[in-house]
């Protein structure tokens, strides 16, 4: 096919620009072999002659055929046509946002464009009261039509956006079927000096992946068909830097996969392991606490097996019996292991008493060395967040003190066990710091130094 009076590309079209524009947007217009300014309405152009539109505000982009790559510039640059007819099936929510905190798109892994982003486009939303995102805002895909062309949006990938995902400036793909796939830019209203950046960079961008139609002219002198031989070297050490980069990427990438996949391991090990002394309630609770201990390397007889072995299932007594040496003689304690989505109880105090009672009707009189309320409260708040457990029963916990008993948090308990993973503490002075406490349990309280048990 022969075609007469062909001109070069890219070839540019401004829509909705004023004349008294011509002279600032002169730099912009130089950066394109073909030009033509077309306003909103009219739109008396052949569009499959043009690649690129760049739209001032509130032009109708529906009008615009789906092979041309757009740059939208203005706060509402899409058009209000736009959004009523074309968009008529895209998800806008358009009114403003608040927000003061703006998230920029990492994954785009671009370090121009981030530089772009921060130079020109954060000082604008950090300076304005509100912030126009609705235009681009959770798209869907849309079902429309352009002449015989079918315009179909993938969804929007974000520049900036606010904590809410209300996208304030991004891009789409215009066209996924389309014999190119174009995209669509949309950026707020920027100093001339500020849109020629964009475009500068749009075109580079684009050359990457249409050279066809975003080639220079002058494109030949960068070709290694007529470069120089110094030219060459740079080429070739370009080429291996990035060879070494591009190694070293798929190594961090297998290695970070490894790592990750590891984590999720080690987080489903610790969901179901230590971890549950923080989550837990009932028996899992009790079971969680009971390996604890034994890890400290006290001796502990979940006491309700023991009852149900002995025919005696319907006795509600303590949870479990723990009983070490301390010095040299024997040393036990009840403990009675409770959780609870809100605050610990005062009544299970009382509750404590009455197994002690029937603890001494059963061993001549003979009373435990101490018991033990371990309590996982408030469970559903971060542990950080938690406040002391019987915080507002001050004075039923020194009474409990005073008849050697100790208030032990989980979250107490889960931090001595780690103290004791990490080497910080050994077995055995765990136990001492345990068997040596009454009213509150504070791991912080002072403790005789010995040698990691064997």
């Amino acid at each position: 096919m022969t075609i007469h009076n062909q001109k070069p590309h890219p070839r540019v079209l401004f829509v909705n620009f004023e004349n008294s524009e011509m002279d600032e947007l002169q730099p912009i217009i130089d950066l394109f072999p073909v030009h033509k300014f077309i306003t909103y309405n009219n739109f008396k152009v052949d569009q499959t002659e043009y690649d690129v539109a760049i739209v001032s505000s509130d032009a109708d982009v529906s009008q615009i055929a789906s092979h041309i790559f757009v740059i939208a510039f203005g706060t509402d640059s899409l058009g209000k046509q736009a959004r009523e007819k074309y968009w008529a099936e895209f998800d806008f929510e358009y009114n403003v946002s608040a927000a003061t905190e703006f998230i920029e798109n990492d994954d785009l892994r671009d370090e121009r464009l981030s530089k772009l982003i921060q130079d020109t486009l954060l000082s604008i939303y950090l300076n304005a009261n509100s912030h126009h995102h609705g235009l681009i805002a959770k798209a869907v895909t849309h079902k429309g039509t352009y002449g015989s062309s079918y315009q179909k949006f993938s969804g929007w990938i974000s520049l900036l956006s606010d904590q809410h995902e209300n996208i304030f400036s991004g891009y789409a793909i215009r066209s996924q079927i389309a014999e190119r796939p174009a995209e669509l830019w949309r950026l707020p209203e920027l100093e001339y000096d500020d849109m020629k950046r964009w475009v500068e960079y749009l075109l580079d961008r684009w050359r990457l992946t249409h050279p066809e139609i975003f080639s220079s002219s002058d494109d030949w002198k960068r070709s290694r068909e007529w470069s120089s031989t110094e030219e060459l070297r740079l080429l070739d050490a370009i080429q291996n830097a990035g060879d070494i980069f591009e190694s070293a990427r798929v190594n961090y990438e297998t290695e970070l996969q490894t790592l990750q996949n590891q984590l999720t391991g080690e987080h489903a090990k610790a969901d179901a392991g230590a971890r549950m002394l923080l989550t837990s309630q009932g028996d899992d609770l009790k079971d969680s606490v009971k390996s604890t201990l034994e890890f400290f390397g006290f001796s502990v007889e979940d006491y309700d097996e023991t009852l149900s072995k002995q025919g005696r299932g319907t006795d509600k007594l303590q949870d479990l019996n723990v009983r070490t040496t301390v010095g040299e003689e024997p040393w036990i304690s009840l403990v009675e292991v409770k959780g609870y989505k809100k605050g610990a109880k005062q009544g299970d105090l009382l509750k404590i008493s009455r197994f002690e009672k029937r603890y001494m009707q059963e061993n001549a009189g003979s009373p435990p060395n101490a018991t033990w309320y371990v309590v996982n409260h408030d469970i559903e708040e971060s542990p950080d967040r938690r406040h002391k457990a019987l915080a507002t029963n001050l004075s039923d916990v020194k009474v409990y003190a005073e008849n050697d008993g100790l208030v032990i948090d989980t979250v107490d308990l889960f931090n001595l066990r780690t103290s004791v993973e990490t080497g910080d503490y050994t077995n055995e002075q765990a136990r001492d710091i345990l068997t040596g406490q009454k009213g509150y349990f504070e791991q912080s309280k002072t403790i005789r130094k010995k040698s990691k048990d064997k």
